[in-house]
């Protein structure tokens, strides 16, 4: 709701509930020399706009639709209050921006954020040495001033927004430890921060502190990467045209399953998996057959171990039905099917960081590991499996939370 007068405009933030409005917000502004002589209209228009201005930080990244009404005075008298208070002459002036030095205070933490905000608004930097000054003034131009909030152009051109000290601790937790986080190392921690709009100085070397400090990742660790099996690949360029499969398991029972069919593109990385009761031919055909065909079309190659289910004349006859090649790796030579037993190995590092004890309810945490496993970046392509395969970045809840945009 928004009001206009001769002098002053007053619009209201609010919610409707049970069929009445209950006020968020107010907010008033006197006009300006040049807006007292606005036609009405404008002027009611002046209204919406400053609405929309002073409120932008609730409504940004809301649907909503603009649905302008005329009403009485007598039905809007809220907002026509607002417009109409009298104002004693020489009183103090109302300010409706945060003051600088507030701002400044709210910052102290984060000195180098102020600096960069006085060059950036073309304040003098008395503070500061001649040298100083010109790196201050360099820097500056790699961000963007919208108050209340910083933003740093990355190498992308991409707007991130800078993290005071206080928030970093939580956006660390939520890239590293939630359920789209999965407990990964430093360095995709650090690169699901920066996908996910937020930029500080030294954020690798505060993900690497953290993720050293998490509970989950010391009790579980890694396997060191001199035990790891070397990879080989398969020159095979289109994205969906080559899938590693293999089965996980046997885990301890969870709601009847004990094994998940694991598939994976050669190209994207991307991973299908579902929880399954028996390792069977005809649970492998309903794997590719149920979520395969009908999502990425049929592709040309599938890659696989020499197990029964695998190699039995039903799985056999279906792939060549379908006009699908299919390779073996041979029990000598694993590296083959090497993307399948890489997914494998992360998943069920996943898996085993985010489960609670005795792990029987990791069925229902496997949708959330697939979801940390396609987020997580991939340094061979310089970006997450996500991207490749929907052409746009994931959004996580953590952007939403801590105002990213």
């Amino acid at each position: 709701m928004c009001d206009a007068s001769d002098y002053a405009v007053g619009p209201i933030l609010g919610q409707r509930k049970d069929g009445k409005v209950h006020a968020i917000y107010y907010a008033s502004k006197t006009l300006n020399k040049a807006q007292v002589n606005y036609a009405t209209t404008e002027k009611e228009l002046l209204a919406v706009v400053f609405a929309f201005e002073k409120f932008r930080s609730y409504i940004v990244n809301s649907k909503f639709d603009v649905d302008i009404r005329d009403k009485k005075g007598v039905e809007n008298v809220v907002a026509d209050h607002l417009s109409r208070m009298n104002h004693a002459e020489g009183g103090l002036p109302k300010e409706d921006a945060l003051r600088d030095d507030t701002l400044y205070a709210i910052l102290d933490k984060d000195s180098w954020m102020i600096d960069v905000i006085r060059a950036i608004r073309k304040e003098p930097l008395t503070h500061l040495n001649y040298n100083s000054k010109r790196e201050v003034l360099a820097k500056a131009k790699k961000f963007y001033w919208n108050a209340p909030y910083l933003y740093r152009f990355g190498f992308d051109r991409v707007l991130r927004r800078c993290v005071p000290a206080e928030e970093r601790e939580e956006i660390l937790r939520k890239c590293h430890a939630s359920e789209y986080g999965g407990h990964h190392g430093h360095f995709r921690t650090q690169a699901k921060i920066w996908g996910s709009g937020f930029y500080w100085p030294g954020m690798h070397e505060d993900a690497r502190k953290f993720v050293a400090s998490c509970p989950e990742c010391q009790r579980i660790g890694n396997v060191m990467s001199r035990n790891s099996m070397p990879l080989t690949y398969n020159l095979q360029i289109d994205l969906f045209d080559v899938w590693g499969m293999d089965f996980m398991g046997p885990f301890e029972n969870s709601h009847g399953y004990e094994y998940i069919p694991v598939t994976v593109d050669y190209v994207s990385k991307w991973v299908e998996a579902l929880p399954c009761k028996k390792v069977t031919t005809q649970e492998s055909i309903e794997m590719i057959r149920n979520n395969i065909f009908p999502r990425y079309e049929v592709p040309r190659v599938i890659i696989s171990d020499g197990g029964l289910h695998f190699v039995g004349k039903e799985f056999t006859n279906y792939l060549e039905k379908m006009g699908i090649e299919h390779r073996i790796s041979t029990a000598y030579h694993p590296q083959t099917n090497g993307q399948a037993e890489t997914s494998n190995k992360q998943l069920k590092e996943i898996l085993k960081k985010t489960i609670i004890k005795g792990g029987k309810n990791w069925s229902n945490k496997l949708s959330d590991a697939l979801w940390a496993y396609r987020t997580a970046f991939k340094a061979p392509f310089r970006m997450m499996p996500y991207q490749l395969v929907y052409g746009k970045t994931c959004h996580f809840p953590v952007e939403i939370e801590h105002k990213a945009y």
